[in-house]
């Protein structure tokens, strides 16, 4: 005998995924499993996570553009067309005059210390 179906109203999924509640949060609230949330509920929690990323880009936009504040200015700008202005962060580094210096240390067990490589050939010089 199968157990009976859960009977979750689609608006408390759509609720919790407005808060930013991820599978593991809702099937721990809910109840159900990860799969059942995925196959009866997707579009309600697509529609939540949809209405959290518009309230966010809501409160970043007033922040950057109403308040002025910096930080949100920079990030808004670079976010990818439509939303920003697809700005980015250039490194450049010039590696032409930098200089290696290896250090070698001997191995404390004998193997490699100075007395026996300083006298060994380099193998292919002559």
């Amino acid at each position: 005998m199968a157990r009976p179906r859960l009977d979750i109203d689609p608006k408390q999924v759509e609720a919790l995924a407005e808060i930013g509640a991820t599978l593991a949060d809702m099937e721990h609230v809910l109840g159900c499993s990860v799969s059942t949330l995925e196959r009866r509920y997707d579009k309600a929690i697509k529609r939540g996570w949809g209405n959290l990323r518009m309230s966010l880009r809501r409160a970043m936009y007033k922040g950057a553009i109403e308040e002025g504040k910096p930080a949100l200015l920079i990030f808004w700008a670079k976010q990818k067309p439509p939303v920003g202005l697809g700005w980015r962060d250039n490194y450049e580094f010039d590696a032409s005059d930098l200089r290696v210096q290896v250090a070698y240390e001997p191995e404390p067990h004998g193997y490699g210390d100075a007395s026996t490589t300083a006298s060994s050939p380099t193998p292919g010089a002559e």
